[in-house]
């Protein structure tokens, strides 16, 4: 059969059942036996006393949506809020069709419901995502539900089952029904040209091509400010003279901390060692019993706690500062690696002595108690520490920079990274750092990344981060550190993975096609988004939420929606 004898042939099908509807959708036509509209409520959702969403459209939208089973009350209420919004959305698209004179013809709607497709529009940024497949609906210029309106056995458009259909599922009238399906026709058409006017490029689609598959690989090295507070002179009389001058950002700081230093506080010390599990349980503690007691007898021998600490205490924060964990109320410790046992046993502890061993989830600790503070001294204590802290904070960032700007120019000169960084460790020791400290600036590689990911972890701005570095050449470096969340990186492009021309021929297509979409999404959104802002402060929503014990849809007792669809079974299967 030639292609011109079905075109003809579809033509007139198309005319019959056209002829049909004119018959069955004549003002006042009716299913025997459909009765008007309930007594509930009528609008669903209007602006300044004009209903803008009925309550049949909104029942009836409710109904195509949530076909499937949608027993669960959170599941019902966010099916519910999507179709208002949708349905307002719907009207805007109307009222601007009407701006530009658009419309559609009784052909071409009797065309979509003889394929069977009934439109059902949800809210733009809800349109073709995972939500809509989730309900089983096409993706033809938006959303829309396939119905069986065909026989089955002869694969033609039986108009009993459009009745039935129309009758027990919509709760429409077939006019109704009609003039709905005209709304939801003229909406689609709407959108799809606020869609049509996306376009993208090759160029466009070869800068985002560039962007999520070119990739570079880069030397690091990590500055972090734990490593440099241990060169921060913080003695009484160089913190006094900084707090002098720093008054309002220490009050700031001790307001935020203050139930912390309450009259009783005591200022302790702790000594860590920690039990590596990973291996034989048994041999990891009796090895940590071991370390536990080199330590006790040093301290037996007469060593200072904080000495002792500085050597052999695993707890990388407060073991370079000799144990320190500060002065706290009781249950108020919070500094790392401690936990209830160990603030216990400091207030189980008298001044001055040491504490038996402790176990917890971090290891096994000893601590001792250097001061309590009582009345007004608590609160003294705290500001005197508080202000402390945040002077050698202040102080490693600094000294960081310093360092990260040095390694710069030494790394710009001509060295390596790792050369660069023996010159700076050589130059500036730490007292009574360990070999295997995880604060000492060490140079590491980087993964793989691209210009939209990150070059390494814990980078406060990481997309900046990553355009810097693409737009250097191999052995290139920063001419600023980057900054992270605990101090400074200095970098150095190791490699850059060339695009092939091969690679680029075969996502052209799906990259063009994949950013299209994403642009007419993007542009349904901000045009209705547009249109909406006019009506946002008079929009009133009728229909709430589904209520219990006998509220119907608009909140009122007595005045029930009809059941959904899931409750009478399919009726096309009858």
């Amino acid at each position: 059969m030639s292609r011109s004898v079905k075109q003809y042939i579809w033509g007139a099908v198309i005319l019959a059942i056209a002829m049909v509807f004119v018959m069955q959708f004549r003002p006042g036509a009716q299913l025997p036996g459909a009765g008007p509209e309930g007594a509930g409520p009528t609008c669903a959702v209007e602006t300044e006393g004009r209903c803008i969403v009925s309550q049949s459209d909104y029942l009836a939208t409710f109904r195509l949506l949530a076909s499937g089973n949608v027993e669960e009350d959170s599941k019902r209420e966010m099916i519910r809020q999507l179709v208002l919004e949708g349905l307002v959305q719907r009207w805007l698209l109307l009222e601007d069709a009407a701006r530009l004179g658009l419309a559609v013809s009784e052909a071409e709607v009797t065309q979509e419901l003889a394929r069977g497709l009934v439109r059902v529009s949800l809210p733009a940024d809800h349109e073709n995502d995972m939500l809509s497949y989730q309900f089983g609906l096409s993706q033809l210029d938006g959303a829309a539900r396939a119905v069986p309106f065909k026989d089955p056995k002869t694969d033609k458009f039986d108009y009993e089952r459009y009745k039935k259909w129309v009758q027990r599922i919509s709760g429409k009238t077939l006019q109704d029904f009609r003039e709905f399906a005209t709304k939801e026709e003229l909406a689609a058409r709407m959108r799809a040209a606020i869609k049509s006017r996306a376009h993208v490029g090759d160029e466009e689609a070869h800068a985002e091509f560039v962007v999520t598959n070119s990739k570079i690989v880069v030397d690091y090295l990590a500055l972090n400010q734990d490593w440099y507070q241990r060169q921060v002179d913080a003695s009484d009389a160089v913190v006094a003279t900084w707090t002098a001058a720093n008054t309002k950002d220490i009050d700031e700081a001790f307001a935020a901390k203050k139930d912390q230093f309450l009259p009783g506080c005591r200022t302790a010390r702790q000594l860590l060692v920690r039990i590596d599990d990973s291996g034989d349980k048994v041999s990891a503690r009796k090895k940590a019993d071991e370390k536990l007691a080199v330590a006790k007898k040093r301290l037996d021998g007469g060593e200072p706690f904080a000495d002792v600490a500085r050597a052999l205490s695993e707890d990388s924060k407060s073991a370079p500062e000799g144990g320190w964990l500060g002065c706290f109320a009781a249950g108020k410790l919070v500094q790392p690696n401690t936990a209830k046992a160990v603030d216990d046993a400091i207030y189980a502890t008298a001044k001055g002595k040491l504490s038996g061993t402790i176990e917890t989830n971090f290891g096994l600790h000893l601590v001792t108690v250097d001061e309590v503070f009582e009345g007004d001294g608590a609160a003294k204590e705290g500001r005197r520490e508080v202000a402390r802290e945040r002077f050698i904070k202040n102080e490693a960032d600094r000294l960081a920079a310093e360092a990260a700007r040095e390694l710069t120019a030494a790394v710009k000169g001509g060295k390596t990274l790792q050369q660069a960084a023996d010159a700076h460790l050589a130059a500036h020791p730490v007292k009574g750092a360990k070999a295997d400290d995880s604060a000492r600036p060490l140079v590491a590689t980087s993964s793989e990344f691209t210009l939209g990911g990150s070059p390494f972890p814990g980078i406060e701005s990481p997309l900046q981060a990553a355009h810097t570095l693409f737009a250097l050449e191999v052995d290139g470096v920063p001419v600023e550190p980057i900054k992270t969340y605990t101090g400074y990186v200095v970098a150095r492009v190791k490699e850059k993975k060339a695009l092939e021309q091969k690679e680029w021929d075969e996502k052209r297509g799906p990259l063009l096609d994949s950013l299209r979409q994403d642009k007419q999404r993007d542009g349904l959104i901000a045009y209705v988004h547009v249109l909406r802002a006019k009506y946002a402060k008079t929009l009133t929503y009728l229909t709430k939420a589904e209520k219990k014990s006998g509220q119907g849809d608009d909140g009122k007792k007595g005045q029930k929606s009809p059941p959904p669809a899931e409750s009478e079974g399919n009726p096309l299967d009858e």
